[in-house]
């Protein structure tokens, strides 16, 4: 038989629970992420999802399409942000077999936000990027900018 005090455990722990699990969902944000050209028009957007340490996985930037390049060339990444300070990191290519002798050389970026996470709301930064292959062999730094949804 049960005691009335183990009863009363078990309430207190579902109780954490269900609001533990109401505060997980709240925490997530969604971010759009953007890659801008030389004239400071977006190249590329990617959707993210940040969880409530500040990691947050991107979908894709797709910076070659099939119809302007011949082939699809898209960079998946992750970002971090640290108070203020964003990080992007972790850059995986994916790309189609028409691109298949391009390859991704260095994909490093940093920047700032408009305030500590988790209330910033806007971020901006640089992004370098390099590849070798295609008949290009190149290395430059773009900007990027991000809002929260």
């Amino acid at each position: 038989m049960k005691s009335l005090f183990q009863y009363q455990h078990y309430k207190i722990l579902l109780i954490f629970l269900l609001g533990n699990s109401s505060l997980s969902a709240q925490e997530m944000q969604v971010w759009e992420i953007s890659i801008l050209d030389q004239n400071q028009q977006v190249q590329a957007t990617a959707s993210m999802q940040c969880l409530a340490g500040g990691a947050c996985d991107a979908s894709s930037w797709t910076l070659l399409t099939t119809a302007n390049f011949g082939c699809e060339y898209n960079l998946d990444f992750s970002v971090q942000f640290s108070g203020d300070l964003v990080r992007l990191l972790l850059f995986q290519e994916t790309l189609d077999t028409n691109c298949a002798n391009m390859r991704l050389l260095v994909g490093t970026g940093s920047g700032t936000a408009d305030a500590p996470y988790p209330r910033a709301n806007n971020a901006s930064g640089e992004v370098t990027l390099g590849f070798e292959g295609g008949g290009m062999n190149s290395t430059g730094t773009a900007r990027w900018e991000a809002k929260r949804l």
